[in-house]
């Protein structure tokens, strides 16, 4: 059964689409598990919005399944000089549990999200106001905060505009 909430994010996802705008500073990038990447620091959506830029570009949001895959995206951001630059980001993946509460999924694979990479107290499912809970999964980093904060990652409202990262399966 499909619970209302995630109607409700369908229909914000067709209300909310095409609106995604690309500037001037886009990244693309090839790193191990040989597949293909794409990032723009200067490109931010809501989930649905960079779930469909990414198809978009024959690509999918990024699954983060492991520590090495987690390492591969923190060495790309640090090797473009977005971590120097940005001594705090929330970064758009593909994980979500749209489908049933609490149970997380990667909407680029189907699989389920097992990697245990959680900020703690995460994932809440915080209700921000009477419709809007948090569904969605960022990558989170803040400079100095501790483990906390060290490409973790958190539940938020899929409505939220962040920026986000692509990648190409094999």
């Amino acid at each position: 059964m499909i619970r209302p909430s995630a109607l409700v994010c369908l229909y914000v996802f067709m209300f909310l689409q095409g609106q995604v705008s690309l500037q001037k500073t886009d990244i693309t990038f090839a790193i191990n598990r040989q597949e293909e990447y794409f990032f723009s620091d200067n490109l931010k959506a809501n989930w649905f919005g960079a779930f469909q830029h990414c198809r978009t570009l024959d690509k999918h949001l990024v699954s983060i399944r492991n520590d090495e895959e987690r390492r591969a995206v923190i060495n790309f951001l640090d090797s473009t000089g977005y971590t120097k630059a940005n001594k705090e980001f929330k970064l758009w993946i593909s994980g979500n549990d749209l489908a049933e509460e609490g149970m997380f999924y990667w909407a680029s694979t189907g699989e389920r999200l097992t990697y245990q990479n959680w900020r703690s107290e995460e994932p809440n499912d915080y209700a921000h106001d009477r419709c809007t809970g948090e569904d969605c999964v960022i990558l989170e980093y803040i400079d100095g905060a501790g483990r906390n904060y060290d490409y973790t990652f958190d539940d938020r409202p899929c409505i939220r505009q962040f920026p986000f990262i692509c990648e190409s399966i094999p």
